[in-house]
Protein backbone atom coordinates (compact mmCIF):
# COMPACT_ATOMS: atom_id res chain seq x y z
CA UNK A 1 0.00 0.00 0.00
CA UNK A 2 2.89 2.38 0.64
CA UNK A 3 3.39 2.67 -3.10
CA UNK A 4 0.19 4.74 -3.27
CA UNK A 5 1.53 7.63 -1.19
CA UNK A 6 5.09 6.94 -0.11
CA UNK A 7 6.85 5.15 -2.95
CA UNK A 8 10.31 5.28 -1.37
CA UNK A 9 9.03 3.55 1.81
CA UNK A 10 7.61 0.46 0.12
CA UNK A 11 8.95 -2.70 1.73
CA UNK A 12 10.62 -0.91 4.64
CA UNK A 13 9.93 -1.40 8.36
CA UNK A 14 8.57 1.34 10.64
CA UNK A 15 9.75 1.29 14.26
CA UNK A 16 8.43 3.46 17.08
CA UNK A 17 10.75 4.29 19.97
CA UNK A 18 9.23 4.38 23.44
CA UNK A 19 12.20 5.84 25.29
CA UNK A 20 13.69 8.21 22.71
CA UNK A 21 10.32 9.38 21.31
CA UNK A 22 10.78 9.06 17.58
CA UNK A 23 9.92 6.92 14.55
CA UNK A 24 12.55 5.15 12.47
CA UNK A 25 12.32 3.60 9.06
CA UNK A 26 14.52 0.51 8.72
CA UNK A 27 15.81 0.15 5.18
CA UNK A 28 17.23 -3.22 4.14
CA UNK A 29 20.56 -2.89 2.37
CA UNK A 30 21.85 -5.26 -0.36
CA UNK A 31 24.22 -6.83 2.21
CA UNK A 32 21.21 -7.89 4.33
CA UNK A 33 21.81 -5.31 7.09
CA UNK A 34 19.38 -2.52 7.93
CA UNK A 35 20.00 1.21 7.80
CA UNK A 36 18.01 3.26 10.30
CA UNK A 37 16.57 6.66 9.34
CA UNK A 38 14.61 8.90 11.73
CA UNK A 39 11.59 10.49 10.12
CA UNK A 40 9.75 11.97 13.14
CA UNK A 41 11.28 13.15 16.44
CA UNK A 42 10.20 14.49 19.84
CA UNK A 43 6.57 13.41 19.58
CA UNK A 44 6.19 11.34 22.72
CA UNK A 45 6.29 7.61 23.25
CA UNK A 46 5.05 5.97 20.05
CA UNK A 47 2.69 3.10 20.83
CA UNK A 48 1.23 2.15 17.48
CA UNK A 49 1.93 2.69 13.78
CA UNK A 50 -0.67 1.66 11.19
CA UNK A 51 -1.44 2.05 7.52
CA UNK A 52 -5.00 2.38 6.20
CA UNK A 53 -6.42 1.09 2.89
CA UNK A 54 -5.45 4.35 1.14
CA UNK A 55 -1.81 3.97 2.14
CA UNK A 56 -1.95 6.75 4.76
CA UNK A 57 0.26 6.16 7.79
CA UNK A 58 -1.06 6.92 11.29
CA UNK A 59 0.68 6.68 14.64
CA UNK A 60 -0.44 7.12 18.24
CA UNK A 61 1.44 8.15 21.36
CA UNK A 62 1.14 7.33 25.07
CA UNK A 63 -0.59 10.64 25.67
CA UNK A 64 -3.46 9.65 23.36
CA UNK A 65 -2.43 11.86 20.46
CA UNK A 66 -3.11 10.53 16.96
CA UNK A 67 -0.97 11.71 14.04
CA UNK A 68 -1.00 11.18 10.27
CA UNK A 69 2.15 11.19 8.17
CA UNK A 70 1.57 13.47 5.19
CA UNK A 71 3.22 14.05 1.83
CA UNK A 72 5.19 16.92 3.35
CA UNK A 73 7.45 14.08 4.45
CA UNK A 74 9.99 14.12 1.60
CA UNK A 75 9.29 11.09 -0.54
CA UNK A 76 11.71 11.64 -3.38
CA UNK A 77 10.96 8.55 -5.48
Amino acid sequence: KFNKLFKSLKGHIFQGALKLRHINVLIKQPNGKYEETRIVQNIGRVRSIRENELGEIYFATDSGQLYRLTKSFKDSK
